[in-house]
């Protein structure tokens, strides 16, 4: 099987697995904090396409312009987008804990998190390999 199928499938059965564990603990909270969800997550979210956006600028350019070897382009980039993840998740960690929201609530997102992390961490990893 071609190297890049596999990491796509990896990818994507990471990305599923993760969404599907978010919404069974979604379905565990009762309705009030299940709507709240959406106005705590939609304060800075602009921020964070604005901050993915220019990650994803800078790869491009960079490529484009060959500024770097490809290679040390693509490593920054799978790098940034690395802490990226991590720190969009931290901050959402925050705002789940500040606001009372259930632990079984937290550990599920986290391990969604967690999933869909190993996920992107994976599919680099073999795409850097191709």
């Amino acid at each position: 099987m071609d190297l890049i199928l596999i990491a796509f499938l990896v990818f994507m059965v990471a990305i599923v697995g993760a969404r599907m564990i978010n919404d069974h603990a979604n379905k565990q909270l009762d309705t009030e904090k299940r709507a709240a969800l959406f106005d705590l997550f939609s304060k800075g979210r602009i921020f964070m396409y604005i901050a993915l956006a220019g990650i994803i600028v800078i790869f491009l350019v960079s490529l484009k312009f060959e500024l770097l070897d490809p290679m040390i382009t693509f490593l920054i980039y799978a790098a940034l987008l690395f802490v990226y993840v991590v720190i969009t998740n931290y901050i959402a960690w925050k705002r789940l804990k500040s606001n009372d929201y259930p632990a079984s609530y937290i550990r599920s997102y986290i391990i969604s998190s967690v999933i869909r992390i190993v996920g992107i961490v994976v599919f680099l990893a073999l795409m850097m390999m191709v």
